[in-house]
């Protein structure tokens, strides 16, 4: 055959379209198999989307309601009960703090001024005492209940009825001695309850 053959150049010429082509073809099998990799990755993520719990963007979420919350109050210690229920049943119109003073060396448990305020004003705030005027106080009934004080209409559960007039005469005597007693502790302190004694006893020396 001779090589000058035309046809042989029409074979070559369609061979080298062929190579063409066939790259071609290689470059489009790539790119389809990059689309098909991307279509699975975001088919995966739309899975992974619904799974999640929704999400409302933008709208506040509405504030949780809480129950209030009653304040603690402290208790009080077993010198500080004392203290309070003597001013409670002594100084029923008030106390200033000489008379806190007074009581808490009468009991055996001495306080400073700077004591007594500073107790004074944390039993304001929890509410065992009231402040009635300048340095005044008085015991409120949160504070007698503290400090161990029972209401005077209070009768014991297996009293009979018949002796309640009885029982609230005793309270009344009782009541009426204690608040006597605060000025005569007082005399009793400072020597003048009974004067004349007092006088013949300087006399006699």
């Amino acid at each position: 055959m001779d090589d000058k053959n035309p046809i042989f150049g029409l074979i070559a010429k369609k061979q080298v379209e062929l190579q063409r082509l066939d790259r071609q073809r290689e470059l489009i099998s790539a790119e389809i198999r990059a689309y098909e990799r991307a279509l699975r990755a975001l088919e995966k993520e739309e899975v992974a989307l619904k799974d999640e719990p929704s999400v409302t963007v933008g709208v506040p979420s509405a504030p949780v309601a809480r129950s209030p919350q009653r304040k603690r109050r402290r208790g009080l210690s077993e010198n500080w009960q004392k203290i309070l229920s003597e001013l409670a049943e002594e100084y029923t119109d008030g106390f200033g703090y000489d008379d806190l003073i007074f009581v808490a060396d009468l009991l055996g448990h001495p306080v400073r001024r700077n004591t007594a305020r500073s107790q004074m004003s944390l039993y304001v705030n929890e509410g065992f005492v009231e402040k009635i005027g300048d340095n005044k106080f008085k015991i409120t009934p949160a504070g007698k209940e503290a400090a161990g004080i029972k209401p005077l209409n209070e009768e014991p559960p297996d009293d009979p009825t018949s002796s309640g007039s009885s029982n609230k005469s005793a309270e009344a005597i009782g009541s009426s001695k204690s608040l006597a007693s605060a000025p005569l502790k007082r005399d009793l302190l400072t020597g003048t309850a009974f004067p004349a004694l007092s006088a013949a006893t300087r006399v006699r020396r």
